[in-house]
């Protein structure tokens, strides 16, 4: 389901002589879900986004809590993390898909996985 700011963002962001007041105008009606179970990875992300101008900021710890929040809201873009503690992000993501929530919504997707270095 597409809303009339996800039409006039996409049309004034395509014009190449916007001035900087209106992209940080637009970057602050631009809603975000962030998808993640790492709470100091999501208060990183969300910092980052917030210095970028972006203030409307949802966080969801796990693929219940995104669904919910996907269901009740309309957003943007969504950030979602791969390997979440109740699910996988892609099994989410196609679930979403097939009911219709997520025909208009750019998902990013991410994973992170701890590096180990082996000492010889």
């Amino acid at each position: 389901m597409q809303d009339s700011l996800s039409i006039d963002i996409k049309m004034l962001y395509s014009k190449c002589s916007l001035c900087n007041e209106v992209k940080i105008w637009i970057r602050q009606l631009v809603k975000i879900l962030l998808v993640d179970d790492e709470k100091k990875l999501a208060d990183l992300v969300v910092s980052i986004l917030k210095r970028e101008g972006y203030s409307s900021i949802d966080v969801a710890e796990d693929c219940r809590g995104a669904e919910d929040n996907i269901i009740r809201n309309s957003y943007h873009l969504i950030l979602l993390d791969v390997m979440l503690p109740d699910g996988n992000g892609f099994e989410l993501y196609e679930k979403l898909c097939q009911l219709g929530y997520l025909s208009e919504i750019p998902v990013i997707f991410f994973y992170l996985q701890e590096m180990k270095i082996q000492q010889g």
